[in-house]
């Protein structure tokens, strides 16, 4: 660990070493002259220029400190986005679930992959395979729009954002809202930006109840022979639960010092860096945010067709 903690620091040792000998060059040319009696009376002086020292001493101290509290107010708000999202993907998913999109996806039933009870991994690519997870990941990836970076990142794919037509949606509803905006050239790729990394970055998990699952389903309690019951059926009233991931990208600072396996004075193991993970050269941490609503699509007699 302390070898690690050197190579941190050899950027700012070479610079402390280069601005030590600037200085060196500039009193040997100045033709000033080191006298041990006044630097002793220096030290001992309380007036003046002394307190410029005390505050050199202490700003970075202090703006670590100021660091890691505009961290953690930021990790509070990607809690609180999270967990919206959370309830903006169970919204979606009490809509779009009672949906007919496709003869593989009609009423109340989800892709086949999924059955009671059992959570069911949604990311950016599986989404793709299914209109109804699409809606579901967007909703909840949408959300995490806020908390993602607005800067280039390496590590993102741009190009994700040609398989989904949310970012024009986005970057349209940002100038309705925003009229101001329109002026910015910038924001455009900045909210696109923000997009590509909340796609890539942002899970979902489904899982849902069958509350009558030994009777059949809901809509037909009694069982009747001529009605089938799927194990990937979500009938009505039935309670689905969506929970959202999202890699919740840290400041550089607090990051790459948090990331850093410590030994605590306890002896006891460090519990912060193993839930931190480095991508590149940024670090990111995994938030988490549940919600839980019921279906409320009655499966209709004549089903029709809704266009995603």
């Amino acid at each position: 660990m302390h070898h690690d903690l050197l190579k941190a620091c050899l950027p700012s040792l070479v610079a402390l070493a280069v601005l030590f000998a600037i200085a060196h060059s500039l009193v040997r040319f100045s033709g000033a002259r080191i006298q041990l009696a006044r630097l002793r009376d220096l030290h001992r002086c309380e007036a003046g220029g002394v307190q410029s020292l005390a505050f050199v001493l202490t700003l970075p101290v202090f703006l670590m400190v100021v660091m890691f509290i505009v961290q953690v107010a930021l990790v509070m708000v990607g809690l609180i986005t999270v967990n919206t999202a959370a309830f903006a993907a169970a919204r979606s998913a009490s809509v779009w679930i009672p949906a007919y999109t496709s003869e593989l996806e009609p009423q109340n039933r989800l892709i086949p992959d999924i059955s009671p009870g059992a959570p069911y991994v949604v990311d950016f690519g599986v989404a793709q395979s299914s209109p109804k997870y699409t809606k579901i990941f967007e909703a909840a990836a949408l959300a995490c729009v806020p908390i993602a970076p607005s800067r280039a990142v390496r590590e993102t794919d741009l190009s994700a954002l040609g398989r989904t037509s949310a970012d024009d949606g986005l970057v349209a509803l940002y100038a309705t809202l925003v009229p101001a905006s329109a002026s910015n050239s910038v924001m455009p790729q900045r909210l696109r930006n923000k997009l590509a990394y909340s796609l890539q970055n942002t899970r979902v998990i489904i899982s849902f109840v069958d509350k009558n699952s030994a009777a059949g389903p809901t809509y037909n309690p009694g069982g009747h022979p001529q009605v089938e019951n799927f194990p990937n059926e979500v009938g009505w009233q039935d309670p689905v639960t969506i929970e959202v991931l999202h890699q919740f990208r840290l400041l550089p600072g607090p990051g790459r010092f948090l990331a850093r396996l410590l030994t605590r004075y306890d002896g006891r193991t460090d519990t912060v860096a193993p839930t931190i993970r480095q991508q590149g050269i940024i670090h990111t941490t995994q938030l988490r945010g549940s919600a839980t609503l019921t279906v409320e699509g009655l499966k209709s007699v004549r089903p029709h067709v809704q266009q995603p």
